[in-house]
């Protein structure tokens, strides 16, 4: 094998309170305490201990924000088919999205290429969960934190809070944002398009 490429997540960082402004490739992986972002940052845990080993292939690893799009099944694009969700009263962090179709063709570059490591890819300027929300018309219900933590250890509060809001509570708490400065400069990719190319369709 003479490279693989891996489709990760910004997410795989983890929403944490320590987190940088924006996040540089070079940043620990340290997803999160379950779910998703867990199981991405484990899947670099593996890639990281594969790269350490003689003869390594070439190893890609694409981190992409919040992918939306008509076809992706995706966190957001099942947040923006809800009517309500449930966020944390006094946070609205700020969050990063990326086109579908600017998915593939970052993924079409890194297979024709030949770039080695991580890069985050997203597209600018990152915007206010508050807005996402407004644009598609999505009603939000906000939840002191305290209350929202502790319904999840609740078996069936969890399931129906899950259902009702696809992300986790940490990120609806703490930014993180990907530097896209690696995309641009080294792995030389520019978003199709840009944050209110994306929104146009959700209004």
């Amino acid at each position: 094998v003479r490279q693989i490429v891996l489709k990760s997540s910004i997410l795989a960082y983890g929403a944490r309170s320590d987190n940088p402004a924006y996040i540089t490739e070079g940043h620990i992986v340290r997803g999160g305490k379950a779910g998703y972002a867990r199981h991405l940052a484990e899947i670099e845990e593996e890639v990281r201990t594969l790269r350490e080993q003689d003869h390594a292939p070439i190893l890609t690893v694409l981190r992409f924000a919040y992918i939306v799009g008509p076809q992706a099944p995706t966190l957001v694009n099942d947040l923006l088919k809800l009517w309500a969700a449930p966020t944390l009263l006094g946070f609205d962090p700020l969050i990063q999205l990326i086109h579908e179709d600017d998915v593939a063709a970052a993924l079409e570059q890194a297979i024709d290429g030949e770039y080695d490591g991580p890069v985050n890819i997203a597209a600018q300027p990152p915007i206010p969960l508050a807005r996402l929300m407004h644009q598609a018309g999505i009603l939000p219900i906000p939840l002191i934190h305290p209350f929202a933590y502790a319904t999840g250890r609740v078996p069936q509060f969890s399931k129906t809070l899950g259902q009702a809001q696809p992300i986790d509570w940490d990120y609806l708490r703490y930014p993180v944002l990907g530097d896209t400065t690696r995309m641009a400069d080294e792995f030389m990719f520019a978003p199709a398009y840009d944050t209110d190319a994306l929104l146009t369709p959700i209004a």
